[in-house]
C-alpha cells in the first residue's frame, strides 16, 4: 500500500468524525451500548481507525508512526506485500512496505478506513449492524437494535426504546398491538397486573386469578367441593399419612411423633390394638366393636372409612342397595348384597350369598350370624322349611335365637356328615346324637331320645 493511500485512509478517518459530531447527542458512551472505541467526547467511535482504535468500548487511543488499526488494536506495518490495512500514514510518496515502487492502485479491495477490516458483528457492536456493515449506536427509530444485530427501521408510532421498537405514542390498538393496551403503552408480557390480549385494554386480575393466554382465569383451589382427602396448599392428598393427615377436603395436619394418620385423623399408635384383643378394628389406640362406614373393619385390623354409597357390614365396606340378599345362589362377591360368595366349590350347592359378621346386625335384612358368616333365617328347623332346593333348615346354626333355624346345605349321604356318620336323606339333616336331628325313623343311634315336636334328638 502506498503512503498516498495511507494519508487518504487519515483524510476519510478525519471526515468521519465530522460526520459522528453533526448526527446530534447520543447515550454516553460505555461498554453496554458500544463494539468499538468511546472517544474524548463520549461518542462511540467504530474504532478501526489509527487516530481512534480500540474495542468493547474502551478509550480509543492514537496508533503510532508506522502502525495501522486492525479489529482495534495498533499493529506495526510488516516488510513486504500489501496488507490492505486503513491508510494513516503521511504520504512520503514510497509504500512503507517492500512493494517495488510507487503503489499503482492495484490494492486488493478499496482503501476506505474499513478496507480488510473489521466486520459488523456480536463480537464488536453493542448496537446494531447497518446495511453497509458499520456499527450504528442502536437507539435511532432509523436504526434500532442491541448486541450486533442487524438494525431495525421503526414505523408509524414506533420509537426505538432500549434496541427494540415500541408503540409509545399515539393509539395503541388491534393494529399494532398482540399484548394489552395500558393507556398508550402495548404490554406484550401481559400479567396478573396487565392482563389482556388482541390490543384491549389491559385490566388487573381479581385475587386468585392469574393471566393466562391474556384472559384471568381462576386458580384451581383445593377444597371439600373437589378432595375426600386433605387439602396441601392446593394439591389433594388422597391418601393421608402421618406428614399430611385429614379428610374432607380440609387443610392437612403432620402428625405428631408416635402417631398415625387413621380414617384421617391422627391416634397415637397402640401396639395392643390387634387380632388378639379387638374383635372390631383398631383406631389409633381404642378398639371400635362397634364399627361404622366411618369406622369400618373386623378382626383388629385398622379402621377405614367407607366410600360414599357403601355401609360396613360385617366389618367390611359394602355396597349397597344393589345385588342378591343372603342365602341366594351366586357365582362371586359382586352378585351378593353382602359382597361374600360361598362358592359350591366350599360345598355350598349353585353358590350362596352371605358377608361377614360378629353380630346380627351386621346381615342384611332376612340374615343372622352364624359364627363370623350370615345365613337366610328359615321359621321351621328340622327340615326344607322355606330354605331353596339343596338346603335345609338347621335349628343349631344360630347361637341366639333356637326357636328360628338358619338355611344351611342339606346332606345327601352319610360322607357329608363326618361328626355323626348318619344322614337323614328326607329332612337334609346330619343327625344321630344329642343336639343332632333324628335320623330316619325318629332314632337317635349315637344317644339320646328323639324329640318328635322339634325333630332334634335331646
Amino acid at each position: 500500500m502506498t503512503l498516498k493511500n495511507l494519508l487518504v485512509g487519515a483524510g476519510w478517518g478525519a471526515a468521519f468524525a465530522v460526520l459522528v459530531s453533526a448526527c446530534g447527542p447520543s447515550k454516553q458512551c460505555s461498554p453496554t451500548n458500544c463494539g468499538g472505541c468511546c472517544d474524548e467526547n463520549g461518542e462511540c467511535q467504530p474504532g478501526i481507525l489509527v487516530q481512534a482504535c480500540g474495542s468493547n468500548g474502551a478509550q480509543c487511543f492514537t496508533c503510532s508512526a508506522g502502525q495501522v488499526c486492525q479489529a482495534g488494536t495498533c499493529i506495526n506495518l510488516s516488510g513486504g506485500g500489501d496488507h490492505h490495512v486503513a491508510d494513516a500514514g503521511t504520504d512520503a510518496g514510497v509504500d512503507a512496505g517492500t512493494d517495488a515502487g510507487v503503489d499503482a492502485g492495484t490494492d486488493a479491495g478499496t482503501d476506505a478506513g474499513t478496507d480488510g477490516g473489521v466486520i459488523c458483528d456480536s463480537t464488536n457492536c453493542a448496537g446494531c449492524c447497518d446495511s453497509n456493515g458499520e456499527c450504528q449506536e442502536g437507539s435511532a427509530a432509523s436504526a434500532c437494535g442491541l448486541g450486533g444485530a442487524a438494525c431495525d427501521t421503526c414505523t408509524g408510532n414506533e420509537q426505538c426504546v432500549d434496541g427494540t421498537c415500541q408503540v409509545t405514542g399515539g393509539a395503541c390498538n388491534s393494529s399494532n398491538c398482540n399484548g394489552c393496551c395500558a393507556g398508550d403503552t402495548c404490554i406484550t408480557s401481559p400479567s396478573a397486573v396487565a392482563c389482556g390480549s388482541g390490543g384491549d385494554q389491559c385490566v388487573t386480575c381479581k385475587s386468585g386469578e392469574s393471566c393466562v393466554d391474556g384472559e384471568c382465569v381462576a386458580t384451581q383451589t383445593c377444597n371439600a367441593s373437589n378432595c375426600a382427602g386433605c387439602c396441601q396448599g392446593n394439591t389433594c392428598i388422597t391418601s393421608p399419612n402421618a406428614s399430611a393427615c385429614g379428610t374432607g377436603g380440609n387443610a392437612c395436619v403432620a402428625c405428631s411423633s408416635g402417631q398415625i394418620c387413621v380414617a384421617g385423623q391422627c391416634q397415637t399408635t397402640n401396639p395392643t390394638c390387634g387380632p388378639s384383643n379387638c374383635s372390631g378394628c383398631c383406631q389409633g389406640n381404642t378398639c371400635i366393636t362397634s364399627t361404622s362406614s366411618s369406622a369400618c373393619g373386623i378382626a383388629g385390623s385398622a379402621c377405614v372409612v367407607c366410600s360414599s354409597g357403601q355401609t360396613c357390614s360385617g366389618g367390611i365396606c359394602q355396597t349397597t342397595g344393589t345385588g342378591t340378599p343372603t342365602g341366594g345362589a351366586c357365582t362371586s362377591g359382586a352378585d351378593c348384597l353382602g359382597g361374600l360368595c360361598k362358592t359350591s366349590a366350599s360345598g355350598y350347592p349353585g353358590g350362596y350369598c352371605s358377608q361377614t359378621c360378629s353380630v346380627d346386625g351386621d346381615c342384611t335384612a332376612g340374615g343372622m350370624c352364624s359364627g363370623t358368616t350370615c345365613h337366610a333365617t328359615c321359621p321351621t328347623p328340622g327340615g326344607h322349611s322355606t330354605c331353596r332346593p339343596g338346603y335345609s333348615c338347621d335349628i343349631y346354626v344360630f347361637d341366639s335365637d333356637l326357636f328360628q333355624g338358619g338355611c344351611i346345605p342339606s346332606c345327601t349321604s352319610a360322607a357329608d356328615c363326618m361328626d355323626t356318620g348318619y344322614c337323614n336323606t328326607t329332612t337334609g339333616l346330619c343327625c344321630g346324637g344329642v343336639a343332632w336331628g333324628c335320623c330316619a325313623g325318629n332314632t337317635c343311634p349315637l344317644g339320646g331320645t328323639c324329640n318328635t315336636a322339634t325333630g332334634y334328638c335331646e
